[in-house]
């Protein structure tokens, strides 16, 4: 009866935490970028797909292993952007520009 009431103990406290593990899943777009406006970046991906990749404060840039800022993109750069989606597109919490841009 003890170990029952443990298991029943650890399901109801995981449960919640995979729920929000889920919610918060990390999406990631790799792609060329065909547009900039303000803060949102369009990406054509591989199938010619276009998504709006969101850029905000927190969201941080690297170019190779070389700490970037957002000045730094470009239009007909590939970037790959991990973030978490929303209405709209994905929130980038991360932002990888190419070494070697394709111009």
């Amino acid at each position: 009866m003890k170990g029952f009431a443990i298991v029943l103990i650890t399901l109801v406290l995981a449960v919640p935490a995979l729920v929000d593990a889920k919610a918060a899943h990390s999406h990631k777009v790799s792609g060329t970028i065909s547009s900039i406006q303000g803060n949102n970046v369009m990406v054509k991906d591989a199938d010619g797909k276009t998504v709006t990749v969101m850029l905000d404060s927190k969201t941080q840039f690297t170019r190779g292993k070389a700490a970037s800022e957002r000045s730094a993109l470009k239009v007909g750069e590939h970037i790959v952007a991990h973030g978490t989606q929303e209405k709209g597109g994905i929130m980038a919490t991360t932002v990888k520009i190419s070494k070697s841009s394709k111009k």
